[in-house]
């Protein structure tokens, strides 16, 4: 896929996140999240900042128990590979710790 796709399909899960139209969002995140995967691999920050926001969407649906399973994902994640300077993203996973004890 062409990058600018994914960013595309990253933008639109943004904009119903941001709308409160979560199914649609996640719908979009997941897509990215395959897409990812495959292009980028699991230590891409870009790949990890989706995992977080669809972590953040299922807390937001209180959908807690697949907010925890990405979020143990994403913490996997952080911790083999070095994110120090992706600020956005270490302070998303660290709000998604809170706020899932």
């Amino acid at each position: 896929s062409h990058p600018s796709y994914v960013a595309t399909l990253f933008t639109i899960a943004a904009i119903y996140d941001h709308m409160g139209e979560y199914g649609k969002a996640l719908e979009y995140y997941q897509k990215c999240e395959v897409i990812q995967l495959r292009e980028l691999g699991e230590s891409h920050p870009d790949y990890v900042a989706t995992l977080a926001n669809i972590s953040a969407v299922n807390y937001r649906i209180s959908n807690r128990s697949q907010a925890k399973i990405y979020l143990s994902k994403v913490s996997r994640l952080m911790s083999l590979h070095d994110f120090s300077n992706q600020t956005s993203l270490i302070k998303e996973f660290n709000t998604l710790k809170t706020l899932l004890r």
